[in-house]
């Protein structure tokens, strides 16, 4: 398999997964109420966002790595990079730094619509959603940076 499909596989598994894993969450979380409140949707996309970017980086790399030292998939050149070594450094940096970004960007989003509350069927669909589209912006660069470090050294 050449690196564009298998990168795009990972991604699509991730984003699947990732996709409903925050359709369950949502709906553990909002299932009592008729309407949510975009105050309670901006608190939601805190441990949303940290969780589905934690995992899009901590599995795919994991399983990069068990490939990569398998020789079931070949290494693409070394590139330096800034990203800590260790896998759960690493899910939880980029867990922590995108959860503050997205935080920032609902706020500005939410602030900006006229809509004070919306239904659960709404909300539900739209976590699915961000967290699918989480997952494919974040699982292919998790992936092609295992895939470019592993000449570097030993993996944590």
């Amino acid at each position: 398999m050449n690196h564009k499909k298998y990168i795009a596989l990972e991604t699509l598994i991730s984003s699947v997964v990732n996709g409903c894993f925050s359709f369950i969450f949502a709906y553990l979380v909002f299932q009592k109420f008729s309407e949510i409140s975009s105050n309670q949707i901006l608190v939601d996309v805190i441990p949303q966002s940290l969780f589905v970017t934690f995992f899009a980086i901590l599995v795919p790399t994991l399983i990069t790595r068990h490939r990569l030292k398998k020789s079931t998939i070949p290494s693409l050149p070394y590139r330096s990079n800034l990203w800590p070594n260790h896998v759960l450094l690493r899910a939880l940096t980029g867990g922590i730094a995108v959860a503050v970004l997205a935080t920032g960007f609902h706020f500005i989003v939410l602030k900006a619509l006229t809509v004070e509350t919306f239904s659960l069927h709404s909300v539900l669909f739209y976590k699915v959603i961000y967290g699918v589209a989480l997952s494919a912006m974040i699982t292919p660069k998790a992936v092609l940076l295992s895939l470019t470090e592993y000449n570097k050294g030993k993996y944590t």
